[in-house]
């Protein structure tokens, strides 16, 4: 499911169109190669990265809050513990992308194809992720507390288990029309599963729905009480 990470690029494929971000991406790949720092030198937030092509690179550890990446390619980039707060996402590719540990949180990325991606522990809470593609993620420990999923596609995904201590986090967020066949693990309700009006499960009740959807290998955390 997940690429090797070995073939990473510190160079993109294409430059940003806009001049404050590549001058900016610049500076950060010259730093790289001349080796005075390493991929955790600090890039910047509020950046416009229309127009560039970011399959394979580098931006581990970066600062991007606010930045623009409405339609990039980020296939196979390694944003390992990136910050990417409240960015832009629509319509963007980070299928197969290194998201350990990455927040996300805050964001709007309709329809962003997140197929494949390493999402473990990965916080995408509080997002605007509607239509987007989650199709074979893994993701244990992912946070989606607060988001709106509706019609995403998660179909063949992985989520924590509680044997291995993590789960996914889907409470408080609306997951109607979203694609769930074949997925397995556990995830954390209550969850709004409504189409067209509210309708919040948990418990029982919740694994119940995930069977209709064509998932009954997912089990829902039940909290401890006291």
């Amino acid at each position: 499911m997940l690429d090797d990470l070995e073939d990473r690029l510190f160079e993109p494929l294409t430059w940003p169109l806009d001049p404050e971000a590549r001058e900016a991406l610049q500076e950060y790949v010259n730093l790289i190669n001349d080796e005075k720092e390493g991929p955790e030198s600090e890039l910047g937030g509020f950046l416009d990265f229309h127009g560039a092509d970011l399959r394979k690179f580098q931006l581990q550890w970066q600062f991007l809050w606010g930045s623009d990446f409405s339609g990039v390619r980020l296939d196979r980039a390694d944003l390992y513990k990136a910050e990417l707060v409240e960015a832009l996402l629509h319509g963007a590719s980070l299928q197969g992308a290194n998201l350990h540990k990455a927040d996300i949180s805050a964001c709007e990325a309709q329809r962003a194809s997140f197929a494949g991606a390493n999402l473990l522990n990965t916080d995408l809470s509080e997002s605007d992720l509607r239509e987007a593609d989650f199709k074979e993620v893994w993701a244990g420990g992912t946070l989606f507390f607060n988001s709106d999923l509706r019609g995403a596609d998660f179909r063949r995904a992985r989520f924590g288990t509680e044997k291995a201590g993590v789960w996914t986090d889907f409470s408080g967020a609306k997951i109607g029309g979203a694609l769930f066949s074949g997925v397995k693990g556990t995830v954390l309700g209550p969850i709004d599963v409504g189409e067209k009006s509210r309708s919040i499960l948990d418990g029982l009740d919740l694994e119940k729905w995930f069977a209709d959807q064509g998932a009954p290998e997912v089990r829902v955390r039940k909290l401890k009480k006291g």
